[in-house]
């Protein structure tokens, strides 16, 4: 091909000297946060299928079923926002917040007349959540 040239061209970011490790135009998600959910009473008194939801009010396709004389106790990850837990289709009393790199311990409270979701701890994932 006479006559003709070829331009390559590639550029590289290093970090941005105000600590920013992404360019403007470009956008930066956090990582998730995540929950580790364990109920009160502890043991499943009848079945349960629990569900998390988000500030839409979508539950999440993920459900955790517990069957009578199951422990309930399950993990979980989502993006970070508030989140909230139904049991068997009905919508618990309170949320919990999700950080990015955070563990979020919650407590479900399980009654005859409805369930509600309680905040324990906010650590670091892999830290004990409390002292023992």
């Amino acid at each position: 091909m006479a006559g003709s040239a070829v331009f390559s061209a590639a550029t590289c970011t290093p970090p941005l000297s105000d600590g920013r490790t992404f360019a403007n135009g470009s956008e930066a998600l956090p990582g998730p946060g995540y929950f580790h959910v364990e109920g009160n009473p502890e043991v499943a008194e009848s079945r349960l299928v629990v569900r998390n939801f988000g500030p839409d009010g979508v539950e999440s396709a993920r459900s955790e079923t517990f069957e009578v004389g199951e422990k309930v106790a399950f993990d979980g990850a989502a993006l970070t926002a508030p989140r909230g837990l139904t049991v068997n289709g009905a919508r618990c009393d309170g949320t919990f917040p999700l950080a990015t790199d955070r563990e979020t311990d919650v407590v479900l409270t399980i009654a005859g007349d409805g369930c509600a979701v309680t905040v324990v701890t906010v650590h670091v994932p892999g830290q004990p959540s409390h002292e023992d």
